[in-house]
């Protein structure tokens, strides 16, 4: 005889979302801030420089290249833009100037970038990139972003937590009327 196919209740439904929600924000937040994922690094395509290859929404994986990887015209380079070092620039090598400066165009610019960029700036070459998803992980990484990632889902095991109890505590009520005799 086969045991009975177990339903799963809305509780266990709501838990098991809500904890894989919790463990998602933790891991996108580790891999976004850390070198967890061993060299590898993740952004967002925000301009429509790369298009067609690269386009907007998209979300990179790069990673830093080994000192001794030559790197060559048609590399796809995430690097800090020469003078704004938080300002991320994903674009392809076009030519070098030999002297370990890269010359760089993003796919849909008309003329190559205005700079050279040097190797110690390149954080990464592209290892692969996923179409739209670039906009969920920045959506997720925004203060709305973090309140459904992580807020919401404590909210949820908080409620069910405190319906549990309310309901285990109205059974053992019950349970007790049943058990005392009426004094009258």
């Amino acid at each position: 005889m086969e045991p009975p196919l177990v339903r799963p209740t809305m509780r266990t439904t709501i838990q098991t979302l809500s904890i894989a929600l919790l463990v998602l924000a933790s891991c996108l937040a580790v891999a976004a801030r850390t070198d967890w994922l061993g060299g590898i690094q993740v952004y967002a395509v925000k301009t429509g420089s790369m298009e067609p290859t690269l386009p907007v929404g998209s979300l990179l994986l790069v990673r830093t290249p080994a000192a001794n990887r030559p790197l060559g015209t048609g590399d796809i380079l995430t690097f800090a833009e020469p003078g704004s070092p938080q300002v991320m620039v994903t674009h392809r090598i076009t030519g070098s100037d030999g002297s370990g400066n890269f010359r760089t165009k993003g796919d849909a610019n008309p003329a190559e970038d205005p700079w050279l960029v040097n190797r110690a700036d390149i954080r990464g070459v592209l290892l692969a990139h996923y179409d739209h998803l670039g906009t969920v992980v920045t959506a997720l990484n925004s203060r709305a972003g973090i309140f459904w990632l992580v807020l919401v889902p404590v909210l949820a095991l908080a409620f069910l937590d405190i319906h549990t109890i309310v309901e285990t505590s109205a059974e053992l009520h019950a349970s007790r009327r049943q058990r005392t005799p009426d004094a009258r």
